[in-house]
This record gives C-alpha cells, structure tokens and sequence, in this order.
C-alpha cells in the first residue's frame, strides 16, 4: 500500500529549514578569502564556472617548462614536487608575515 504524506509536511517547512534559508550569506571579503584558500576563481566557487581541468600559468616559460615535466621521470618529478611546494608555502608565509 503506498502511504502519502500529509499535505503539511510540505506546506509548513521544518524549523531547520527555516534557519537555513534566513542564515546570513558571507561578506564578498570572506568569499574571497575561502576562494583563495581553495585556490579556485570566485566563480568556481559559487558553481557559475566548472574548474579548470588545467592550471593555470602565467609566466611563459613556466608554462612551456610545465608542458614537458610530463616526460621527466617519476623521481625528478617528485623533486619537482617537493621544491615547487617549498616554495608556495614559503611565499604564503611571508604574506602573512608581511600582513
């Protein structure tokens, strides 16, 4: 036998829905400050834009080097991985630092 629910349950929202829809939205400052942690566009952020499948790089010979570090070997790749991290982590350091 299929039950229905009562036409209530639709008419009036629970409690916690009603907080939902009354909570606050964040400030366009504190968007931002989550966009940039997530390392993702504003509009990655809000679901108006899907993410890039490839980063993106500015500087052309950082770009042309990225292109062939495909072809290097697992071990000098790994290298790679460990000096690029160092060095996006010491410069998020010194922004804070300098902040």
């Amino acid at each position: 036998m299929l039950r229905l629910r009562p036409f209530t349950a639709f008419a009036f929202p629970s409690e916690s829905t009603r907080q939902l829809e009354a909570a606050p939205s964040p400030d366009l400052d504190t968007l931002i400050k989550l966009a940039d942690a997530l390392n993702v566009t504003l509009d990655e952020l809000s679901g108006r834009a899907v993410a890039a499948s490839e980063p993106t790089v500015h500087n052309p010979k950082l770009h042309a080097l990225l292109k062939e570090v495909d072809a290097l070997p697992d071990e000098d790749q790994q290298a790679l991985v460990i000096l690029m991290d160092s060095l996006v982590k010491r410069a998020k350091v010194n922004r804070v630092m300098s902040n």
